[in-house]
């Protein structure tokens, strides 16, 4: 397997973005990472989510809280990890459990932002993945 990362194409403002794996390959998948820039008016429901689709339905989903604070940049991270918030001023980290999946090609990664208040835009977004090539 060879470790490699791949970055989403976000068109802005974004709620959503997603990563698909590519014919031929098959991901293990360690992380996902998100940036997200919040706006006022979006606590205290938002929330975040990734999903694993296999092009059709759902397969998986893991939430994730917001960070507590905003406006603010929130940098999530999807890992198998334990759950993890810390905030301070207008800057929070938060680690979601998620465990490593081995996703076929054409799986979908999707990140999301739930509940979102007016101006809340994913900024960035990076899979890390191990891979093999398939037949």
């Amino acid at each position: 397997m060879t470790l490699d990362v791949t970055v989403a194409d976000i068109g802005f403002p974004a709620l959503t973005c997603s990563f698909v794996v590519p014919g031929h390959r098959q991901w293990s998948l360690r992380s996902v990472v998100a940036v997200v820039e919040t706006f006022p008016g979006g606590q205290p429901n938002r929330s975040y989510a990734l999903s694993v689709s296999n092009g059709t339905d759902v397969v998986a989903q893991f939430g994730a809280v917001d960070g507590g604070t905003e406006p603010a940049t929130v940098r999530i991270t999807w890992a198998d990890a334990s759950n993890t918030l810390v905030a301070a001023g207008n800057i929070a980290t938060v680690v979601a459990p998620a465990p490593q999946l081995i996703l076929p090609a054409g799986y979908e990664l999707i990140v999301t932002v739930v509940n979102p208040a007016v101006g809340d835009t994913i900024t960035s977004a990076v899979a890390w993945y191990d891979y093999v090539e398939t037949a």
